[in-house]
């Protein structure tokens, strides 16, 4: 039996609706959707909540970069304005 656009409703209607096989069949068909579908949801969730964790270490690190390049920023103006008073000349 192919399964294929709308196989299954026409293989259904043209079948005998107490035909015990193809009841079993479509009963195992529809559990394994239904376990495909809870896969699916499982592994979306895993994906979202890695991406959501990712996103928090981009963020701390974006963090600490900012906080380093203020401070490299600081130190550099603290030694211009250092400079620029030993170079004073105070008579």
């Amino acid at each position: 039996m192919m399964i294929q656009n709308g196989m299954i409703k026409s293989v259904c209607l043209n079948s005998q609706p107490n035909c015990p096989v193809l009841k079993e069949g479509f009963s195992r068909l529809i559990s394994a959707v239904t376990h495909i579908q809870k896969k699916s949801i499982e592994t979306q969730r895993d994906i979202q909540k890695k991406v959501l964790e990712l996103n928090q270490k981009l963020l701390r690190y974006r963090h600490k970069m900012f906080d380093r390049l203020r401070m490299e920023n600081f130190v550099e103006n603290m030694q211009n304005l250092f400079q620029k008073q030993s170079n004073h000349k105070f008579f």
